[in-house]
């Protein structure tokens, strides 16, 4: 989930918003799990009750190094069918940029999920600056671009609608937003309805 120098921006502020998650499914008497992957499931964590347990997931998100490359949806999705049985509240905490993304009806269907695309300001485009090198984290390739050439794949705005197309509960978190009043912002908007 890399795009630029601001990856441990991106990692902190998921472990921000995975730690508020989970400190609020235990107070409400649910239990937490973890699934991290990439290309391919890199760690689960079963789902269990307790403070211990919630720290174990937040010290696993704060270790993990972001060097995954790729995205496969489909390996996450039998893994969560296989092991979560019964109707459950998911959250999935990415940037969503990968073009798979529709797998993950399949998942809606099956249960609630709440998705939180992760941003940060510089994917919403480069300054034009001629030709630069660029270094893909997903496939570890550099690449030559004309920046003033360049426009991001989709803007958050169409990646948001698009997900919702899907059946999920979206809400986008900056890098510079302060992840815990978006999530209680996010929460909030569906106890409204």
């Amino acid at each position: 989930m890399s795009f630029d120098s601001h990856q441990k921006d991106k990692l902190k502020t998921m472990a921000l918003l995975a730690g508020a998650l989970s400190f609020a499914a235990i107070r409400s008497g649910d239990r937490v799990g973890l699934v991290r992957f990439s290309a391919q499931v890199e760690k689960f964590i079963p789902p269990k009750k307790g403070r211990g347990h919630v720290w174990r997931v937040i010290r696993d998100i704060f270790s993990t190094d972001g060097t995954g490359k790729g995205t496969n949806l489909q390996s996450v999705i039998e893994k969560l069918n296989k092991m979560v049985r019964r109707r459950a509240t998911i959250c999935v905490l990415s940037d969503f940029l990968t073009p798979d993304l529709a797998k993950l009806s399949e998942l809606s269907h099956r249960h609630n999920v709440h998705g939180f695309l992760l941003h940060s300001p510089t994917e919403h485009g480069l300054k034009t600056s001629g030709l630069i090198d660029v270094y893909d984290a997903e496939t570890g390739k550099m690449t030559l671009i004309d920046s003033s050439r360049f426009a991001p794949r989709e803007t958050v705005e169409e990646r948001l609608r698009k997900l919702r197309g899907y059946g999920m509960k979206m809400s986008d978190v900056s890098t510079t937003d302060d992840p815990i009043s978006k999530l209680m912002h996010h929460f909030h908007r569906r106890s409204k309805r």
